[in-house]
């Protein structure tokens, strides 16, 4: 038995002797981008070199080409959320190279690869055949591959000896007989309960398992809720995506010039991103990868701040500190309506409570600064929710399982905790320098922004293990709203789930006992006249009654600064109740009343 020593990979031994011509390094051209249009729907405007200021294309992580004209998707090694995807002594990681962004097994520090697996270094092995030899495969026979389908080709098995049919992509079958297949397009039950039908880089619909699940998404699994999640943080033109983990780099999730981003929010349903952008006064939207980025909403907005998304009935709540007012949009951005407008004059955050139905808001005025609440179809406003002890609230956080409303107060410079009705107050942190942004990890972890130090802070829900890290290498400014991925669809689904597709009900709204079909402020969308007629039904359950509804019409007025913005006149118009009886009658009443 004799031993020999694995030199590091692309060395050799004896150079002048063993030296392989080697490929150049090939090189990707960079397009130079102002804007994510600019760029294939795959890719990003990004700036990729710290040392250069100019927005380049790229393409996003799990895939590689120009970033403009071509972002082929790659195949990963591992999948990082998946702790046994790697043989041992090897990691998961998200490797960056010219051409693509992946995720490959590397050696642990004191390994080196040695086929498949990492071995300590100058450890002596004994010499085998390499991995990688094989046989001179031996030709198909006549009557191997005769019989192959015209959609199909002869495919070697690994044994290097038999020949197989197998039929193309898009096929399926048994070689011999090929049948196209059915996409998940055509039938969406070919997907997995935790997997949508979405386009891949080829532009083909297949299924892809929801974020916090993997798999191949005919069957997902969730990922390990111990592992840590992913934080998005806004920071000027830019939402970096970052490790919840102290040490992890952050990388630029989406860039458009000129944009300001406030407020971030996640919908669980589509595996899209939505922010507020006060710089373009709109309400932006993108796949979690951060490519496909897309305005849902600009009409009428002036300053949109805090964003909340209500998953079950497909709606996004927004602050506009200018307008002083919240309103609801539905997400797919068609109609738009203004709930509340008395009592706000700088409405910054919200949180929502799914499970009862509320919507907090935090008020920064500095004479009368507050933390409100109102249900979700903005009947019963309090505006005096919590109105003592408090100076300048910014970010809010619910903790529903915990039954608790978390907000950050920069003039008191705490972070603090009540119970759903805004009594037992707790501080859970003090002293803090100027936060804005907060969120939770599972309802265990808090994090939020700060302004003056521009780090991200981390604490558990008691107080303890303090941790405190910049957002990303690259880039400076203050950082804005903050939200945290790992949290799958929480909550259950309400009456609006099954109305969705109902041409009637333009918004579903859920309210104490049921929901409401309310009609938009934005009728020219649908040609409905709104100054005759109900302005909205009202969906019960079988034991409940309803409340007469409410429609809030807004004078005109001049908009004054947004520090110090005056309040709203407010004309407010009781409409008697419509009582429900069946959706054809509002339709009948809608037409009859267009012009």
């Amino acid at each position: 038995m004799f031993f020999v020593f694995l030199c590091s990979e692309g060395a050799s031994p004896d150079r002048a002797a063993h030296q392989v011509p080697q490929e150049p390094p090939r090189t990707v051209a960079k397009k130079a981008c102002s804007d994510q249009s600019e760029c294939h729907r795959f890719g990003r405007c990004i700036i990729v070199d710290n040392n250069d200021p100019t927005f380049y294309c790229a393409c996003a992580d799990g895939y590689r080409g120009d970033g403009f004209e071509s972002c082929v998707q790659v195949d990963n090694e591992c999948d990082p959320r998946n702790d046994y995807s790697c043989n041992a002594n090897a990691q998961c990681r998200l490797v960056h190279n010219n051409e693509a962004h992946a995720y490959l097994c590397e050696c642990n520090p004191g390994y080196i690869k040695h086929g498949e697996h990492c071995v300590p270094e100058h450890t002596p092995v004994i010499p085998q055949q390499p991995l990688d030899f094989e046989e001179p495969p031996a030709a198909p026979t006549a009557t191997q591959c005769s019989q192959c389908h015209s959609q199909s080709y002869c495919h070697r098995n690994p044994d290097g000896v038999n020949y197989v049919c197998v039929c193309n992509a898009g096929y399926i079958g048994d070689g011999k007989r090929c049948d196209k297949a059915r996409t998940c397009v055509e039938d969406r039950n070919l997907c997995g309960p935790n997997a949508q039908c979405v386009p891949d880089a080829r532009g083909q619909y297949v299924c892809g398992c929801n974020y916090g699940y993997h798999g191949n998404g005919y069957v997902c699994n969730p990922v390990n809720e111990d592992e840590p999640g992913s934080l998005l943080i806004a920071r000027g033109m830019s939402i970096l995506e970052r490790e919840s983990g102290e040490h992890s780099v952050g990388r630029q999730l989406v860039v458009v010039p000129h944009q300001v981003v406030v407020d971030i929010e996640f919908d669980c349903v589509t595996q899209r991103i939505f922010w507020s952008d006060i710089g373009g006064a709109t309400i932006k939207s993108a796949w979690v990868n951060g490519t496909d980025v897309q305005t849902v909403f600009k009409a009428d907005l002036k300053s949109p701040e805090g964003v909340a998304i209500d998953w079950t009935a497909r709606n996004i709540y927004y602050a506009d500190s200018m307008k002083d007012e919240i309103g609801i949009i539905t997400l797919d951005g068609k109609y738009q309506k203004t709930l509340i407008t008395e009592g706000l004059v700088n409405p910054r955050a919200l949180a929502i409570d799914l499970e009862r139905r509320h919507l907090y808001y935090s008020d920064w005025y500095r004479q009368r600064p507050h933390i409100g609440r109102l249900n979700l179809d903005g009947t019963d406003h309090r505006p005096d929710f919590i109105r003592d002890d408090i100076s300048l609230p910014n970010g809010l956080t619910v903790l529903s399982k915990r039954r608790e409303l978390c907000f950050v107060d920069a003039g008191k410079q705490i972070l603090a905790c009540t119970n759903l009705e805004g009594q037992n107050r707790r501080v859970v942190y003090a002293p803090l320098e100027y936060p804005f942004g907060l969120t939770h990890d599972n309802e265990e972890t808090f994090y939020w922004t700060d302004w003056k130090d521009h780090q991200i802070h981390s604490i558990d829900v008691y107080g303890n293990n303090k941790r405190s890290f910049i957002p990303s290498a690259a880039g400076k400014g203050k950082l804005y709203g903050i939200h945290n991925l790992n949290v799958h669809c929480q909550g259950k689904a309400n009456e609006c789930t099954n109305l969705q597709n109902k041409e009637n009900c333009h918004i579903c709204i859920p309210t104490q006992h049921g929901a409401t079909c309310a009609c938009p402020d934005n009728p020219q969308l649908i040609g409905v006249n709104l100054d005759e007629g109900p302005k909205s039904v009202q969906i019960t359950t079988a034991h409940n009654s309803m409340s007469p509804s409410s429609e809030s019409r807004r004078s005109s007025r001049t908009v004054a600064p947004r520090i110090h913005p005056t309040p709203s006149t407010i004309s407010r118009n009781v409409i008697p109740t419509l009582k429900l009886a069946v959706l054809s009658e509002l339709n009948k009443q809608i037409t009859n009343n267009a012009p």
